[in-house]
């Protein structure tokens, strides 16, 4: 597990300032694209917040549509940001995203920035160490010997779930239309968006 020691949050002003970041495995681009990320960003935009992109490869993600991120890992100054939001983007259950984005989770954490993370990003969080000692939504109650980056934190269930800084979802597009359950990117973002609000 990577970054488990806790540190005081570090205080900063308003940036009115979101970022993203997206990864570039989806098993359904297109779907997730226009329901997944193009709704949190519209969700993000009209509450009033300006919005930066990143995705892991630091290249646009193209389909039906096209996703062009205006920022690079590299260049990314959380003291610019007021939060942090992670969609799932439904890519193979096993596979994790690349190891340089957990660094980039941990700052966020270590900064006191409200994160979101919506089904398989939950993981990412939990790789990253932020879940600890919270309450947090995922797929399902996972095997601790399988997945022991989710120790000393607990499972609510599917839904949208808050805990402090931290806002998790379990069913992202592609889960709803293949398994069942309401899709909540939308109530996901808001309660994120919400969380940042009170920040």
């Amino acid at each position: 597990m990577v970054g488990t020691t806790a540190t005081e949050p570090v205080a900063a002003e308003p940036n009115n300032r979101i970022l993203m970041i997206v990864r570039d495995d989806s098993r359904d681009q297109d779907l997730m694209l226009e329901q997944e990320v193009f709704v949190m960003l519209e969700l993000i935009k009209k509450a009033g917040y300006d919005i930066d992109v990143a995705t892991v490869t630091d290249q646009p993600l193209t389909g039906n549509v096209t996703l062009e991120p205006n920022i690079q890992l590299s260049e990314i100054d959380f003291s610019n940001y007021d939060g942090l939001i992670l969609p799932c983007m439904a890519a193979e259950p096993k596979k994790a995203m690349p190891e340089k984005v957990l660094p980039l989770i941990e700052r966020a954490r270590d900064m006191g920035l409200p994160i979101g993370a919506m089904r398989g990003s939950v993981r990412e969080l939990a790789r990253a160490g932020v879940l600890e000692g919270h309450r947090y939504s995922y797929a399902a109650q996972v095997d601790l010997d399988d997945h022991p980056e989710f120790r000393n934190a607990t499972f609510e269930g599917t839904g949208v779930t808050t805990d402090r800084m931290i806002t998790t979802a379990g069913i992202c597009p592609l889960a709803a239309k293949v398994l069942g359950g309401t899709d909540a990117t939308s109530q996901l973002t808001t309660a994120f968006l919400e969380t940042v609000a009170q920040h």
